[in-house]
């Protein structure tokens, strides 16, 4: 047997062993990875504007405002960090999966009840073909969490330029007036 030559790819007695063609498992796995980096930009620029957003607000928001229009002023500001923080943590936040019955998604994998039961799904889908329409449906859901984060990004975005907009005009204030 060792020194058998290898079979021929038009052996008709060769069994394939993913059903899916190799070019088209590996281009949507491509899709797949160029999402997964679209989330983490996301989470990175959300993780920035929320450590923005708290170090802003402890520094514009440090003094006390005397007058009407400056607490009016500060209050705007506070609200509008704290809720930029908010959407920001919101974009960072863990995403749930869904639990399905494919191989590639991560929440199908955990909703097996042993590794052999996901191994020998593994298997049959290495044999049958699959790997194609599991990863057409993760990277549809994976746009969808992206589209929300994106969403959920800008409006934590808008909410810290608009506080800033509200808290250094009134910070400059408070430092003009309190000079002698």
């Amino acid at each position: 047997m060792p020194d058998e030559p290898p079979p021929s790819p038009l052996d008709v007695n060769v069994v394939p062993t993913i059903g899916d063609d190799p070019q088209r498992v590996a281009m949507v796995k491509s899709v797949n990875d160029t999402l997964n980096a679209y989330i983490s930009i996301t989470d990175a620029k959300a993780g920035a504007f929320l450590g923005g957003a708290a170090a802003a607000a402890s520094f514009f928001l440090s003094q006390e405002p005397k007058g009407t229009g400056l607490v009016i002023c500060y209050v705007i500001s506070a609200i509008g960090y704290v809720s930029a923080a908010v959407a920001a943590a919101n974009v960072i936040f863990p995403r749930v999966p869904g639990k399905g019955s494919g191989v590639v998604f991560w929440g199908d994998i955990a909703s097996r009840k042993s590794a052999q039961e996901y191994h020998d799904e593994f298997e049959k889908k290495c044999a049958g073909g699959g790997f194609v329409a599991d990863y057409a449906w993760l990277n549809w859901c994976t746009s969808t969490i992206i589209k929300r984060k994106v969403r959920r990004l800008r409006i934590a975005m808008a909410l810290c330029f608009l506080s800033l907009a509200v808290s250094v005009p009134a910070y400059i204030y408070m430092k003009h007036a309190a000079t002698p």
